[in-house]
């Protein structure tokens, strides 16, 4: 949403969003998305432009997506009980919302089937990224961008202490 709260609509190109989506060795879908993950849970409303990596990208890649229901996005007891329905390996939000989903530390055992956690759509918080470090082996991946630019403009796995905003993806270029 814009500064006025109410939410803003915007046009990409068609080949901004192939871009993004496009198996790439430098592109998003390889960075977040190996062979070897096969799911990805779907939490994000159609309004919200992270729901592009939710549906767009696992659907040219042909991932599995899971469909969380508005309940299940806004509550950890209920999304812990959602990913008994199956193996889900990738999960995209926001780090308010991820903090939401590590609320109960008593409940976190439905994370361990998480392989790649994608945070994005404002700041990562360092505290965050150390708590996540603590309860969970997945790999964390930072993004930065503005809907703007389709979805995100660079990717970085958090692999260090040291949060950063990453390298663009393939076929673009950040300017400071």
């Amino acid at each position: 949403s814009g500064s006025t709260g109410k939410p803003k609509g915007l046009t990409i190109c068609h080949r901004n969003a192939i871009n993004f989506s496009h198996s790439n060795p430098l592109n998003v879908i390889n960075k977040i998305i190996p062979d070897t993950d096969h799911s990805i849970l779907a939490i994000s409303s159609t309004s919200f432009d992270m729901s592009v990596t939710e549906t767009l990208l696992p659907l040219i890649a042909g991932i599995t997506i899971y469909l969380a229901d508005d309940e299940q996005v806004i509550s950890q007891q209920k999304l812990s009980e959602f990913f008994q329905t199956g193996q889900i390996d990738i999960l995209e939000t926001t780090p308010t919302k991820m903090r939401l989903y590590i609320a109960d530390r008593n409940n976190l055992q439905y994370l361990d089937s998480i392989k790649a956690f994608v945070l994005g759509g404002e700041s990562l918080p360092a505290d965050l990224h150390r708590e996540l470090r603590t309860i969970t082996n997945a790999r964390i991946f930072n993004n930065y961008g503005p809907a703007e630019t389709t979805v995100w403009s660079t990717i970085k796995e958090m692999t260090g202490d040291d949060i950063t905003i990453g390298k663009p993806i393939a076929n673009t270029q950040v300017y400071i």
